[in-house]
């Protein structure tokens, strides 16, 4: 399992260098009418590089899915060799918005300090020849950003999901907002002012984390009894009455020839965020029908020592051609390798996420000076090792007392405050009442009117307090 840390942090310079190298030197030669845009863009990424690329459009987002093998190899060489991608954050922040609110949790790891990004480039980016792999991805993210510029389409957002299909099975995804792309081809917003507006994340395919789990579930069947596998893979929004016929109708059918079933092929779509079809052929059995798993998955990367999701539900389908009326709309399993999901993309979840962005992006740590000392007595290999093994260590129990210069959430909850207040400004966005910071170990919380956001941006703001 590779370290998503330094994936993330080198992953996304290599990213941006791709888009950016050259996809905003030309921007006018093409025309994508709406009712032709998807189609258009799969034509001009084939006729042009011999790309094969699906297009989809969600709400007013673009999307595109490109397979590039060799692509997490390509970031594992450039991550490794990366100092940085072994410093751990000092907090973790999420951004959210609900109800009209925009709300920030955060937890504190180690000691920090808050210093403003400077907006010079990722000194690394362009240094070196792109390999083959990130000059596809160029070409398809040229292609893309053209598409959004010269399209009569509603469109505010684009997301690139770049997929390795190779045994490990990450996706790249790249998502952001159509004006912030057209700023920075005018020049008017720096590399680095792009890369914090930008999200960029990396995770375990979906459809192949779905797989694994129903395939975990049927070589269960002859070691653990039905009460254990409703423990290990009923979801926790279901009911074990509501399993366990159907649990014990799928052991009836399938217990003793589950390797008959893993010698074909499986059908799996995305339907949404969190959730996977899979649908499994029981023609082996000599059955003309099909088992339908409908299966919850985990956000992220999936921790190889847990189940990465869980099953909502089992249908057993008479003529596999025949889905039940909830997921017709989906078309025939056969097809499902045609299409996949693009997660519609919304100003104020973007803006929350920009923001919570932003705040660690601002957030250095703050070093122990006698470990630091002892660290760079070490060889450099031994240096690399030693904060990675801290890295993975927990957290200790008793805090030490703050070093002189370290920030406060109080301090953090005026610093996000002030960028909400800069990101709203760029997008126009004032349709929500208040936002919330909230220390998720303590539960202290600290909270802003809507109408008083603003007032943060000015040279004295006023001073929030938490919410007694």
């Amino acid at each position: 399992m590779m370290n998503q840390d330094a994936l993330q942090q080198k992953g996304l310079s290599l990213f941006l260098v791709a888009v950016f190298s050259f996809a905003l030197t030309s921007c006018g030669g093409s025309s994508y009418p709406k009712d032709q845009l998807t189609q258009r863009l799969a034509e001009v990424c084939k006729r042009e590089y011999g790309l094969t690329v699906r297009a989809q459009v969600s709400g007013t987002t673009l999307g595109v899915l490109v397979e590039l093998p060799g692509l997490v190899d390509e970031l594992r060489k450039s991550a490794s060799a990366d100092e940085r991608a072994l410093m751990d954050p000092p907090l973790s922040v999420e951004g959210r918005y609900t109800e009209g609110a925009f709300d920030f949790r955060v937890e504190v790891k180690t000691p920090f300090k808050l210093k403003h990004p400077g907006l010079e480039d990722d000194p690394d980016d362009g240094k070196k020849e792109p390999s083959d792999v990130m000059k596809k991805l160029r070409r398809v993210s040229h292609i893309v950003l053209r598409a959004c510029l010269s399209t009569d389409a509603k469109i505010d957002f684009y997301t690139i999901i770049a997929r390795d299909p190779g045994s490990e099975k990450y996706d790249l995804i790249f998502s952001g907002h159509v004006l912030d792309t057209k700023m920075m081809q005018y020049y008017a917003i720096s590399m680095g002012e792009f890369r914090r507006r930008s999200e960029y994340s990396v995770r375990r395919q979906p459809e192949a984390l779905a797989a694994e789990i129903v395939e975990a579930f049927l070589i269960d069947l002859r070691r653990r009894s039905v009460p254990e596998l409703l423990s290990a893979y009923t979801a926790r929004t279901k009911r074990f009455e509501a399993m366990l016929p159907k649990m014990i109708d799928v052991a009836t059918i399938v217990q003793g020839n589950e390797q008959k079933l893993f010698d074909q092929p499986w059908y799996s779509r995305q339907i949404d965020e969190k959730t996977v079809l899979v649908a499994v052929p029981l023609k082996p059995l000599a059955d003309p029908g099909t088992l339908l798993f409908v299966v919850e998955v985990k956000e992220g990367m999936g921790n190889p020592r847990e189940m990465p999701g869980a099953l909502l539900d089992i249908l057993r389908l008479g003529n596999r051609e025949l889905l039940p009326e909830a997921y017709q709309k989906y078309g025939p399993p056969e097809t499902w390798k045609d299409s996949f999901y693009l997660e519609p993309l919304s100003l104020p979840v973007f803006i929350a996420k920009q923001v919570a962005r932003r705040a660690l992006a601002s957030a250095e740590p703050i070093p122990d000076e006698k470990e630091e000392a002892e660290l760079k007595k070490l060889p450099k290999d031994a240096q690399k090792m030693k904060r990675l093994l801290k890295k993975n260590k927990p957290a200790p129990v008793v805090k030490k007392p703050l070093p002189p210069g370290a920030a406060t959430l109080q301090d953090l909850a005026q610093w996000v405050t002030a960028d909400l207040a800069y990101v709203t400004k760029i997008y126009q966005f004032n349709q929500y009442r208040e936002m919330s910071l909230v220390d998720v170990e303590k539960g202290t919380r600290w909270q802003v009117p809507a109408a008083q956001v603003e007032l943060f941006r000015k040279k004295d703001p006023p001073k929030i307090s938490p919410v007694p």
